[in-house]
């Protein structure tokens, strides 16, 4: 891979731009939630995943990504029985159905306001 990088400088420069681009993002992310609860940070990075990673299913957005429990607890810093509960509440609520490793997000613009984002129409 060294050699690689060696031999086309312009990659090397472009992983640099991508690295800085995700740990400016993730920065940005910590100093925005730091102090949010579980259910806001847990539907803001539902919200993102569905946007970034989900196809549109006739009424639903299906999240194309193998995430555990503990996955998302790592990524939003909070404890996989909390993020397990959250998940219950907002399955309770219809935002969201759940299966065996996979997600479908039913109410988009519910999950984006409690995450505290722009509603989009979804």
């Amino acid at each position: 891979m060294r050699r690689f990088l060696e031999e086309r400088p312009e990659v090397t420069l472009e992983i640099a731009r991508l690295s800085t681009r995700r740990l400016r993002k993730a920065n940005s992310w910590r100093i925005a939630f730091a102090d949010s609860s579980v259910r806001v940070r847990l539907a803001w990075m539902l919200a993102e995943l569905a946007q970034e990673h989900g196809i549109a299913v006739r009424s639903y957005v299906l999240i194309c990504l193998d995430l555990t429990q503990t996955e998302l607890g790592a990524f939003i810093g909070a404890k996989q029985s909390a993020v397990h509960k959250t998940l219950a509440s907002f399955r309770d609520e219809g935002i969201i159905t759940t299966g065996s490793r996979r997600m479908e997000v039913m109410k988009l613009d519910r999950l984006r306001e409690i995450g505290g984002l722009p509603t989009i129409g979804r």
